[in-house]
């Protein structure tokens, strides 16, 4: 891939790992277009802030237009910059202008318990084009841009910033958002069935605090499938063997029945989990926060 050279500002965040920040910053240093600027906000060194008023930061610090952004933990590919870049640069025929590039992120899992987290954590099916709602982990866009959808939401304390961020650029009708899979970079999958449990419980909590509908409802879908089932509990057996093993059909595929099997245990570990973010959710995301207005307004 061949382009002119255009500035690219890197901006990340991170909290309490420096071991993931030094191996990011190694695989930024071998990029195929190196970044001409990097920026890690570590939120010890800002009150410990939300990770979407730590993004803000590093892009108001950041000198170039164009703004690359992942996180501490992920690995990017050699020519990740590069493909962000390129596609900001030269546009489609459909977008002359494009001012957003949503890259990927392909998910990094080593033991037979990781492989079973996947499908919970990471869409299955690359939607292509506007519809795509990028993460950070993966993204490059316009400081303009940026700044017209008012940056990233500050307010999230569990996550979900980068989603109501996407949210909004892809609501913004003078944004045009392209999908570029080929800009990746490799995600590790939490290691332990705590950890996954906690990212659950994590992301579902940022989903009421960012206020991502969209997410909001698939959440609350769970809730009310399993008061349904409190009520009638022969149900539960079934419904744990069909949504689990409807996770792990590609394992099935493969013939590995013992880790399909796996799933269900992770799938009833994945709901529960779901259920308690969406009450806490509710509580800080809510009514903790009408009650702080209420009160500021007193």
């Amino acid at each position: 891939m061949i382009m002119n050279k255009i500035k690219v500002s890197v901006v990340v965040t991170g909290k309490s790992d420096e071991h993931g920040a030094r191996l990011l910053l190694k695989d930024l240093g071998k990029q195929t277009v190196k970044p001409d600027e990097i920026i890690i906000v570590r939120s010890e060194d800002y009150g410990n802030c939300t990770r979407g008023r730590g993004r803000n930061i590093g892009i108001k610090k950041a000198r170039n237009e164009l703004i690359a952004v992942t996180d501490v933990g992920c690995r990017p590919r050699r020519d990740w910059v590069e493909r962000l870049a390129a596609k900001v640069q030269k546009g489609t025929r459909r977008y002359k202008n494009v001012q957003v590039v949503a890259g990927w992120y392909r998910a990094v899992a080593e033991t037979e318990w990781q492989k079973s987290f996947v499908p919970y954590l990471v869409p299955t099916r690359l939607n292509k084009g506007q519809a795509f709602l990028p993460a950070s982990r993966s993204i490059a866009f316009t400081k303009s841009a940026w700044k017209l959808v008012g940056g990233y939401p500050e307010e999230p304390v569990s996550g979900g910033e980068d989603l109501k961020f996407a949210d909004n650029l892809y609501r913004n009708p003078e944004v045009n958002i392209i999908f570029e899979p080929d800009a990746l970079v490799d995600w590790p999958v939490p290691e332990t069935l705590s950890a996954f449990i906690k990212d659950i419980v994590k992301h579902t909590r940022g989903n009421f605090e960012a206020g991502y509908w969209p997410h909001i409802i698939r959440n609350l879908s769970v809730v009310a499938r399993w008061m349904v089932m409190a009520m009638w509990p022969w149900l539960i057996p079934g419904y744990l063997i069909i949504a689990g093993l409807n996770k792990g059909q590609a394992l099935l595929r493969q013939g590995l029945a013992l880790q399909a099997l796996r799933m269900i245990v992770v799938r009833l570990e994945a709901d529960a989990a779901v259920v308690y973010g969406t009450v806490i959710g509710i509580i800080d995301g809510w009514v903790i926060k009408k009650l702080r207005s209420l009160v500021s307004d007193g």
